[in-house]
């Protein structure tokens, strides 16, 4: 026997409503990256790597999170630049936990709890014996990162 389905007008607008919902909360979803894009407030931290994320998209650096970054925006590249002090770059792979580093990105607010998390555009790999007054010293570590 065949049934033959009759969506009612209520029906029909139920799922108009859920829709459009669905579709207007994807568009105001923004990425840390597109806060970070839009309001740049820079931030550098230093630290040791404390954990990376299981598909190396972040770290965390003295309780921070720090997001590595690698897409394409408005036919615009954005990738974190990881590279040691003699500017050797890496990839995400090569960081490991414990390794420690100085963190140069933008500040962004993450989630709807609102976290405070660092949008990273460049990650310098330091040797274990640097002291902060040697970091301070190059020229490297003063400026203040700029957007990208």
């Amino acid at each position: 026997m065949l049934h033959s389905w009759r969506i009612n007008n209520v029906t029909k607008i139920c799922f108009s409503l859920l829709f459009a919902w669905v579709f207007l909360t994807t568009l105001c979803y923004a990425s840390p990256l597109a806060k970070a894009l839009k309001d740049w407030k820079p931030v550098g931290l230093q630290g040791k790597i404390m954990e990376i994320g299981p598909r190396r998209d972040y770290i965390i650096v003295q309780e921070r999170k720090v997001i590595l970054v690698d897409t394409i925006r408005a036919k615009k590249k954005y990738r974190t630049k990881i590279v040691d002090l003699y500017g050797n770059t890496s990839t995400p792979y090569d960081l490991s936990e414990g390794d420690r580093v100085f963190v140069k990105g933008g500040a962004a607010i993450e989630g709807k709890a609102g976290d405070l998390v660092i949008v990273a555009k460049e990650i310098y790999l330091l040797p274990e014996s640097i002291e902060k007054e040697q970091l301070m010293d190059n020229k490297i570590f003063r400026a203040p990162p700029s957007p990208w």
